[in-house]
């Protein structure tokens, strides 16, 4: 008797047969695109967490968050953000003003700061952009359509074939360009 196996569907065909916003999604190379299964929200880099700020006092521990804020507003009072990352190895707390997080489909960083355990500050700036925004929030949150940003995030991720470039709005507006997608406003 013969055994037929069906081989593993590919990432797109995964993707397709995700319906439900908020559902895992995976890349061109099948890595898995998902909220944070530690936190329930966010999204997680390398150890890292990123995430609105709204959810900080769910991710990171009350003293450290204590901490972190009390730093941000000694040194820069007034500073306004929206993004956060956390790093569980580190301790430290990164505040990012993300000034359009909640009208880009790939909103960019813009200026942030960090401030580490001992004390110790640093600020930038960054043109980087974030993809899948829907990661930072739970689907109950208002200031954005979280379905549509899935649903975004599904339709490119079935077009590209190739790693998605965060490195600036430039140069992903030219890769979405290349696959026929609708670039960034």
């Amino acid at each position: 008797m013969k055994r037929y196996i069906r081989s593993a569907a590919t990432p797109q065909e995964y993707n397709d047969r995700q319906t439900a916003p908020g559902s895992t999604l995976k890349t061109y190379k099948g890595s898995p695109i998902k909220r944070s299964s530690r936190y329930g929200v966010g999204k997680e880099i390398g150890g890292d967490i990123y995430f609105h700020k709204m959810y900080a006092p769910e991710i990171i521990p009350q003293d450290v968050l204590r901490n972190a804020r009390q730093i941000l507003e000694q040194e820069h009072p007034g500073f306004e953000y929206n993004c956060m990352r956390y790093s569980p190895k580190t301790g430290a707390v990164s505040f990012q003003e993300c000034p359009n997080f909640d009208t880009a489909r790939e909103p960019v960083v813009g200026d942030y700061i960090n401030v580490f355990p001992d004390g110790a500050v640093k600020t930038g700036h960054s043109n980087y952009i974030f993809h899948h925004r829907w990661l930072w929030v739970r689907d109950d949150y208002t200031g954005f359509d979280v379905p549509e940003a899935w649903e975004w995030s599904r339709q490119w991720l079935n077009t590209l074939q190739e790693t998605s470039d965060g490195n600036g709005i430039g140069r992903w507006n030219a890769q979405l360009e290349r696959y026929g997608l609708p670039k960034e406003g």
